[in-house]
């Protein structure tokens, strides 16, 4: 087979022990939460897939997966099959990362444990929301790419691991509106791990992120050309944000802001008493005045007074509007800065017109949840600022220990090779990084769903750089 991969006893301990946790990790959550929690987001996506009348509110690639999931099995709804493939994927994903960071069985567990029994973890994975088919199809990329670069560059089977890992960045990219920016630097260093470029890396990364940048496009472009074949109804997804983003700026302002074309009859008190900090769509729910509908799309006139109303907004009162996104911001994260907290979970099953009913499956199981999710989501620990903040503490500490010449890594490292796992560990934190930095400017929202792969991705970087070997440590060989 040509595996690099030394079969050892302590090897065969690892992988049946992670077989086991997967097993109870996968066994736990479907068993408490079958068939997976259907919000109304889920339910009106599903609806657009069954009628064919798909909107551009959703990336129309992620839709139709509900179409193709209830041709391929009828035997579940497609709301099921994906909250069986996103544990799956999760599961197995976090498994190879586990496997491939980690040598001793204490490690590797904890490594598993880490990714995705976290807390925040713990409650977002029951949810059957595109936040959560990001996490687990960037994570079995992820796990794909280690694993590839543990096996020999002429295998069939590597090839095809490749292959796998690339086609799960392309399907990330149809999953959510921005996820382009979280997947530019894994596609990036796909490319290392394909090329096998060893010690010429360095020489020629910016010829790896040119190739990044180039199919990543290739990728935003093929979807893009679905959503321009199929969408019936073409949504201005930006506009929610700007028209929110100028009703905080009206209310700091003291000046109504909003353009006429936008709504002709709101004013300051209707403005003030319809203001949600952590939600853009609570104005259309509170607000007695007319708005457009920009789910259904703006007109050429309507796009062109709400942007330069916008721009002349953001730039005459840029303080308020940097305070307006960071509590939005503090929202998603768990920190809040004084206002309500975002949406957490949604434990429940939401019928929208004809779709068949979903139940679940055991009614004490979820009960048990919803206590458990009560009070573990009471913790500071079940923020992603906390997940982020422990994250990047052990992310650095890992970069700090690796440029010592006689310290030993937090855990023994394997023979995966020592720069190729810094580059990852920048990859997978610049994708953190550059998928948070989006929803600072674009989230309608302060929802904790959001921030889900930037904490699984940062703990994955944070596993990369704490058991990765010193710089004076020779790489370790087959």
């Amino acid at each position: 087979m040509g595996l690099q991969l030394k079969v050892s006893g302590s090897e065969l301990r690892r992988t049946a022990a992670l077989v086991v946790v997967a097993a109870l990790h996968f066994g736990a959550v479907s068993a408490l939460t079958w068939p997976g929690f259907a919000s109304f987001d889920t339910a009106y996506q599903w609806w657009m897939a069954r009628q064919w009348d798909i909107s551009t509110l959703w990336p129309p690639s992620y839709v139709i997966s509900f179409r193709l999931l209830d041709f391929l099995q009828p035997a579940l709804t497609a709301p099921t099959a994906w909250y069986v493939c996103n544990l799956a994927l999760m599961n197995l994903g976090a498994a190879l990362v586990a496997f491939s960071c980690a040598r001793s069985l204490t490690g590797t567990l904890f490594c598993f444990v880490a990714i995705v029994a976290s807390p925040v973890a713990w409650l977002l994975t029951p949810h059957i929301w595109s936040d959560v088919a990001l996490v687990s199809l960037l994570l079995i990329s992820t796990g794909c790419m280690m694993l590839a670069s543990r096996l020999e560059r002429s295998t069939m089977l590597r090839r095809r691991i490749l292959a796998v890992s690339l086609f799960g960045l392309f399907a990330a990219v149809g999953v959510r509106h921005n996820a382009v920016v979280a997947v530019f630097p894994l596609v990036s260093f796909w490319f290392v791990v394909a090329t096998d470029a060893n010690a010429s890396v360095r020489r020629h990364l910016s010829l790896m992120l040119i190739y990044g940048a180039i199919v990543t496009s290739m990728f935003a472009g093929i979807h893009l050309a679905v959503s321009r074949w199929v969408a019936t109804v073409r949504a201005d997804n930006w506009a929610i944000t700007a028209i929110w983003d100028l009703q905080a700026l009206s209310l700091a302002s003291g000046q109504n802001l909003v353009p006429k074309s936008i709504s002709a009859n709101t004013d300051m008190a209707d403005l003030r008493a319809s203001f949600d900090s952590t939600n853009a769509v609570s104005l259309y729910a509170n607000s007695r005045a007319n708005w457009v509908n920009s789910t259904t799309g703006l007109t050429q006139t309507q796009a062109m007074d709400l942007a330069s109303a916008w721009r002349s907004a953001t730039l005459t009162h840029p303080t308020d509007y940097l305070s307006h996104r960071v509590t939005v911001m503090g929202a998603l994260l768990g920190l809040h800065f004084g206002s309500k907290a975002g949406t957490r979970i949604e434990p429940v099953q939401t019928q929208f017109r004809d779709n068949p009913p979903r139940h679940f499956w055991w009614e004490a199981g979820v009960d048990l949840w919803r206590r458990m999710a009560a009070r573990i989501g009471g913790m500071w620990i079940a923020t992603p600022a906390a997940e982020i903040a422990i994250a990047a503490v052990v992310l650095f500490a890992g970069v700090v220990q690796s440029r010592g010449t006689k310290h030993k890594a937090i855990f023994p490292p394997t023979e995966f090779d020592r720069m190729k796992k810094q580059l990852f560990a920048v990859a997978i934190a610049a994708s953190s990084l550059f998928y948070l930095t989006s929803l600072f400017f674009t989230a309608p929202a302060g929802d904790m769903r959001f921030a889900f792969w930037p904490v699984v991705a940062l703990v994955v970087a944070a596993v990369l750089t704490s058991t990765t070997r010193s710089v004076g440590d020779a790489v370790s060989a087959s």
